[in-house]
């Protein structure tokens, strides 16, 4: 069977739309799933910022009102206290009594 150099042209032609019909539509949906990938992290991220500045006002609430109650003159007597350090920077010495041998 024979074809003409008009049908063969035509087929060709029709050959050509559908391959770029089909490249389309792959480029399409993988432009789609791009687009929608983009727009899951932007929600991702505004929901993190949200966390993120509700834990800093947290944060800074408690701060407050640790430094409300606690008063850093009475630092040297809680160290002294509770360790029985004076200075912050004093350091406990834990002695060993040797071992004798028999």
């Amino acid at each position: 069977m024979s074809l003409t150099r008009y049908q063969r042209n035509l087929w060709f032609t029709g050959l050509n739309v559908g391959m770029l019909i089909i490249l389309g539509a792959v480029i399409g949906r993988n432009l789609f799933q791009i687009w929608d990938y983009g727009n899951q992290q932007q929600r991702r991220y505004q929901r993190l910022n949200q966390e993120l500045s509700q834990a800093r006002q947290d944060y800074q609430q408690a701060n407050l009102r640790f430094q409300r109650v606690f008063d850093s003159g009475q630092t040297t007597s809680l160290l002294k206290e509770r360790y029985g350090l004076v200075d912050p920077h004093d350091l406990k010495v834990k002695w060993k009594t040797p071992e004798l041998e028999p």
